[in-house]
């Protein structure tokens, strides 16, 4: 059994609304790719790969410099210690280290960090995101309806609360590491930090029935997918636009292709402390609520710079240094 949002009309405040983010995201989208950061992030990530022209016989000198770099910078088997500050709280003090560390493994907090200093060291760029029960959004309400259901006796399904990732848990903590490509920052931040940037915007893609069937979003069952699977110049697999009038299955078939996906962009507000998701082509908020959690200045965000510039947000990473001494070598 599922609980059921009432589907509505988009207003014209709704509207004006959303149209006032999707301007934002426009802002922060030329925020990150100036300076030619798009390219270079790029070629970072090629030549870490070893992806050069086919005459090049190459020497892996910025992988090596990366390959060294991680293994010494994060915890290979982080653990917390809890020391008691009052007499008679030992035996506490070891069940909450007990929990912490399990909770580091179940989290599976290492492999997150080498992927965050991994970016950090080609891009320096790394972002984490922690938060609790959901990557696509807490539902304090849906949790409030399942467990008056269950007294009644009536089980809920939790097929609308579909997640990919298998790091994130039901009614459990996570930390995950975001795609610095996928993320954007207001212009206005001071510093390389995120601590004064009004808004952040972490942008992902979802299969098309799923985001119809969520029930945390309020989506209109006609809403049309942005995007698609593709195949790059390199053969990878990639998401990229549906072309104008393209429909590749029937609008009038329930089920939408595998292939289909809708672009979402996760909104934090810092200024009105709400949480909103918009999609790409729709006019309204799939979702808008307060931060669920209420804990006092708490943001889910945070980055990895290993250097700094104190009037700038982004900045050179390690592996931009390396990248004229690997031209070099391949000369």
């Amino acid at each position: 059994m599922a609980v059921l949002i009432t589907e509505k009309k988009v207003g014209h405040a709704e509207a004006k609304d959303v149209n006032k983010w999707l301007t934002r995201i426009k802002i922060g989208e030329a925020f990150r790719n100036s300076d030619g950061r798009k390219n270079a992030w790029d070629n970072m990530k090629k030549m870490y790969r070893g992806m050069f022209k086919e005459e090049i016989i190459s020497v892996p000198l910025l992988y090596s410099h990366g390959r060294q770099m991680v293994p010494f910078l994060y915890f290979q088997n982080p653990q917390v210690e809890c020391t008691p500050l009052q007499r008679g709280f030992g035996k506490k003090a070891k069940v909450l280290e007990a929990v912490d560390n399990m909770l580091l493994r179940e989290m599976r907090v290492k492999d997150q960090l080498k992927l965050i200093i991994q970016d950090a060291y080609l891009y320096d760029y790394g972002i984490r995101k922690v938060g609790y029960d959901s990557e696509f959004g807490y539902d304090e309400e849906s949790k409030l309806w399942k467990e008056v259901f269950n007294e009644l006796g009536i089980e809920m399904e939790e097929e609308e609360l579909k997640e990919y990732n298998t790091i994130v848990t039901r009614e459990f903590p996570f930390f995950v590491r975001v795609p610095p490509r996928r993320f954007l920052v207001d212009p206005d931040v001071e510093g390389p930090t995120l601590d004064t940037a009004k808004w952040v915007i972490e942008e992902f893609y979802r299969p098309l029935e799923d985001v119809i069937n969520d029930e945390r979003y309020n989506a209109p069952k006609d809403l049309r997918a942005t995007h698609k699977l593709d195949k790059d110049s390199m053969g990878n697999v990639v998401i990229s636009p549906k072309t104008f009038g393209e429909e590749s299955v029937d609008p009038k078939l329930q089920h939408k292709t595998d292939t289909e996906r809708v672009k979402l962009w996760e909104i934090w507000d810092k200024e009105k402390d709400e949480v909103l998701v918009i999609a790409d082509g729709y006019k309204g908020f799939l979702r808008r609520t307060e931060n669920v959690w209420q804990l006092e200045n708490f943001f889910p965000y945070d980055r990895l710079c290993f250097n700094p510039v104190s009037d700038e947000h982004y900045s050179t990473s390690d592996a931009m240094y390396v990248e004229k001494q690997q031209l070099e070598f391949n000369d």
